[in-house]
């Protein structure tokens, strides 16, 4: 099984990459596409603990999963969204990314 492959099986999964701070969970990322293959775009989506919001871990979480979406995986293009009660999250990138060659 190729990467392109493995990667359109795992996003069928649905499993989130969590995100630890001195062995606890305090947060998680997803990573999402539809036909990857044709398409090389994914979506990003996130949750952070209200404890641990404000002090970088979001958008620690966020830098991670676009390097995996673009370095890792190959892809050109990226969609990020957040609830309207995240405005901080939002901010960082106003809901798409495009990979610069």
């Amino acid at each position: 099984m190729n990467v392109e492959a493995l990667w359109e099986v795992r996003v069928r999964t649905e499993r989130p990459l969590v995100t630890f701070l001195e062995g606890r969970p305090i947060g998680s990322q997803t990573i999402e596409a539809q036909n990857f293959s044709a398409r090389r775009e994914f979506e990003t989506g996130s949750w952070l603990g209200a404890p641990h919001q404000g002090h970088g871990f979001g958008t620690e979480q966020r830098a991670a999963v676009l390097e995996l979406g673009f370095r890792g995986l190959g892809a050109h293009a990226a969609v990020s969204g957040s609830i309207v009660d995240g405005l901080a999250s939002s901010l960082p990138l106003f809901g798409a990314v495009t990979r610069s060659s």
